[in-house]
């Protein structure tokens, strides 16, 4: 399958994703519409490649700051159209993440906002930085109480069969990004750096994508173009990327 193939069906089904492409070329451009088909969120929606989902990120609010209102509407897409799961990219619970499995903000934030039957899926989170500032584990922990939440560990992978009569499959690795900010995660960076390189380089060749899923930016625009934690990804991520040939983060 194409890469425009695979985009036009699957990536940009999501509400967020991030081709490895340097998108500061694009600073100080303003796009006001995109004419291309290959940008159409529903274009061959139920081919037999697509792999539809949505990705949502720094989304935790109490239902304030449209929280409640984007959740309609991802329902409402979520029941119009074919979605696989959904996927948290962190930021989960804002302000300062959650205390434990039983945090009352689970349901301020998350069960009682993303009420739509549609979104009564799989959903498969990484952590942000605000998830940390309480207890980061308490999400993976809460895997074991929601029946939709999947987070078996703070980094993980999954694949995805995206057609049955050849068996292709898309690989998602999910990362914690948080920890490479500071000097004192190098080991824990370091244990997980190994535990990427050797998920990436066992994908087998039914694996036709790899896709890696962080919070922090490998690539963006606008003032934080050149922040810390932008090149910070770049710097720890660049070489594994090229290395695998990811295709998306």
């Amino acid at each position: 399958m194409k890469r425009r193939d695979f985009v036009k069906n699957a990536g940009l089904t999501a509400l967020g994703a991030s081709m490895l492409v340097p998108l500061e070329s694009l600073a100080g451009q303003t796009v006001t519409h995109l004419d291309s088909e290959d940008l159409s969120p529903s274009g061959s929606i139920a081919n037999d490649y697509a792999l539809n989902f949505i990705a949502v990120g720094d989304w935790g609010r109490n239902g304030e700051y449209d929280q409640t209102e984007v959740a309609k509407q991802m329902g409402l897409w979520a029941a119009k159209n074919p979605n696989n799961f959904v996927i948290s990219v962190g930021d989960n619970f804002y302000p300062k993440g959650v205390v434990s499995e039983h945090d009352p903000l689970w349901n301020f934030s998350f069960e009682n906002i993303y009420t739509a039957h549609s979104l009564q899926c799989d959903w498969y989170p990484v952590l942000g930085n605000h998830d940390y500032h309480a207890d980061p584990e308490a999400q993976i922990r809460y895997s074991k109480v929601s029946r939709r939440w999947n987070m078996p560990a703070l980094y993980y992978s999954r694949e995805v069969t995206i057609n049955k009569a050849t068996g292709d499959k898309v690989l998602f690795v999910m990362i914690d990004t948080d920890p490479f900010l500071f000097e004192d995660k190098k080991d824990y960076c370091d244990k997980q750096m190994q535990w990427l390189n050797d998920t990436l380089s066992k994908a087998n060749e039914s694996v036709k994508w790899k896709i890696v899923v962080g919070h922090h930016p490998y690539y963006t625009v606008g003032p934080r173009i050149k922040n810390y934690d932008t090149l910070t990804m770049r710097k720890a991520l660049t070489d594994v990327f090229e290395k695998h040939k990811v295709n998306i983060y």
